[in-house]
């Protein structure tokens, strides 16, 4: 329950307006100093002497001139780095990325960061390790990560705290939902947020998060491993939320290859297949029952009549066919990666789709023989036409 109480939409943004009061609080302290009469001379005829030719003799001049002056000035700057960063280290938690006035206040963030670090001269004066901006960055990202996944472990962890003894119901529901809604914010984050941390800082958001979640993606593998054996009240229910989940770590791998290909190291989601192969063989069994039931209820509702005057076949054919298509939707949908297995698992699907059929065929005829007479005297009908013409 707590993992549906945090996906539900309004606790994941709890601190956001925390991180709104910040933001102000820190714009007012810049404009408090900025607008100090002395304080204000000194920021711009250091931007202005910084970007000279003879910048280094004019620099020393205007240190030996102003060198207290200069020393609070870079300090008041690197408290407002400090609490920017704060903020960005949190950004995950604290901002809506999907909500385009709470993105417009990120990149404020990120642009005030960017203004600070093109000061050179006050850049030195920070520690070695404050002095790159594109570090400083990804380090904030990283930690925003962990910040915002954590949630979500949490829950993971309360949902399977019983090791699945009982059964995994709680603990799929829990994967589930985390990991769709890991998907959508990564779209999102794709979409609004990663572009602009490129284009100021020249960061690759996305590779960030597949880099910091790949070290929980093992536990992932050894849930399902533990799913896939433990009792569940409804199996077609596991089948159907397994799926989902396969499909959902399939479309995380499509959006993460373009990022983390250029990143040494083994990446855990490259192998989320294996994370399923003891449920595949499951999926497919439970399609070919659905179909099986599908072709049943067909023929018992079939009456025999024509679809239209030019289409001479009766409408269990079309739900057949129907359902033999949403098989082979299934089969494409599911892009084993691995060419071999893949072989071994179309080659079960394509003789389970025989087999039903097969047994179509065998129904049919059964309706048919029902146009005979008791005697076995051949009547010949528009219902029998349309039933053979199937």
């Amino acid at each position: 329950m707590k993992a549906r109480r945090m996906l539900g939409g309004g606790e994941l943004r709890t601190t956001y307006h925390l991180g709104m009061d910040r933001w102000t609080l820190q714009q007012k302290v810049l404009s408090s100093f900025m607008l100090s009469s002395d304080l204000s001379v000194i920021s711009t005829k250091l931007l202005s002497i910084s970007q000279s030719s003879s910048a280094t003799k004019k620099l020393t001049q205007f240190r030996c001139l102003f060198s207290y002056q200069i020393s609070q000035l870079f300090n008041n700057l690197q408290e407002i780095l400090t609490s920017t960063l704060n903020v960005l280290n949190n950004h995950l938690v604290d901002f809506d990325i999907k909500s385009s006035s709470s993105v417009e206040s990120l990149k404020e963030h990120l642009l005030l960061v960017k203004k600070l670090y093109s000061m050179e001269e006050f850049v030195n004066s920070l520690p070695s390790n404050f002095r790159s901006s594109t570090a400083v960055i990804e380090t904030a990202i990283q930690k925003s990560i962990v910040s915002w996944y954590s949630m979500y472990a949490t829950s993971l962890s309360v949902a399977s705290s019983n090791e699945l003894e009982e059964n995994s119901d709680e603990t799929l529901a829990a994967l589930s939902g985390i990991f769709k809604h890991v998907l959508n914010e990564c779209n999102a984050l794709k979409e609004n947020v990663a572009p602009i941390f490129m284009k100021l800082f020249e960061v690759d958001y996305l590779a960030h998060i597949f880099l910091t979640l790949n070290s929980h993606f093992e536990h992932v593998a050894r849930l399902l491993k533990s799913i896939s054996t433990s009792k569940v009240s409804n199996e077609e229910h596991l089948l159907g939320v397994t799926y989902q989940l396969y499909l959902t770590f399939q479309a995380l791998k499509q959006l993460s290859q373009a990022s983390v290909k250029r990143f040494p190291g083994e990446q855990q989601l490259n192998s989320y297949h294996l994370w399923f192969i003891h449920f595949v063989t499951r999926w497919i069994n439970l399609a070919t029952a659905k179909c099986k039931k599908g072709i049943i209820e067909a023929i018992k509702n079939d009456e025999a009549i024509a679809m239209t005057e030019d289409v001479g076949y009766s409408s269990s054919l079309v739900d057949t066919m129907t359902l033999f298509h949403n098989m082979v939707v299934f089969w494409k949908h599911l892009q084993w990666p691995d060419p071999e297995k893949a072989y071994s698992y179309l080659s079960v699907l394509i003789i389970s789709i025989a087999e039903a059929a097969l047994y179509y065929v065998v129904e049919v005829y059964k309706k048919a023989d029902q146009c005979f007479s008791t005697d076995g005297k051949f009547i010949a009908t528009v219902q029998l036409c349309t039933i053979l013409n199937n």
